[in-house]
């Protein structure tokens, strides 16, 4: 795929996964709910990976995110959204993944023992502002 065709579908499955979330937090899934959440904040961080490299398989992007801030790939004024976009990714990254498709392995938690409503706000907060911030950056481009 092309970067700027990647980033594009990156940012569209981020937008689906906020509306897919939407109606779950409606329906009061919130094991589900967070899980859509977690993954429109992974693509929403591919997107703007996309516009410098290939998107490798990974939930890990809060990683990949600081490595292009490392490699110095973005203005000045951009920084500060980055680095919360990796602080996102990081939040509801990998871990959270695991968590909503496995639940806590180590207590014998399945996930829909795990996540209530406060889960799914959080995880709302953060996957909107980060879709957003996308949002911005990839018009921008």
């Amino acid at each position: 795929m092309k970067s700027r065709e990647e980033a594009a579908y990156r940012l569209r499955l981020a937008e689906g996964y906020i509306e897919e979330a939407e109606k779950l937090r409606d329906a009061k899934l919130w094991r589900a709910c967070v899980g859509s959440y977690q993954l429109a904040v992974e693509n929403a961080c591919k997107a703007i990976v996309a516009l410098f490299r290939p998107v490798i398989r990974t939930h890990e992007v809060s990683k990949l995110l600081l490595g292009l801030l490392a490699e110095e790939k973005f203005a000045e004024n951009e920084n500060q959204d980055i680095e919360k976009l990796a602080d996102y990714a990081r939040i509801l990254g990998l871990k959270e993944h695991i968590l909503t498709d496995y639940g806590d392995e180590l207590t014998y938690k399945v996930p829909w023992e795990i996540y209530r409503e406060e889960h799914a706000k959080r995880a709302m907060e953060i996957a909107t502002d980060a879709v957003r911030i996308a949002e911005k950056f990839i018009e921008q481009k």
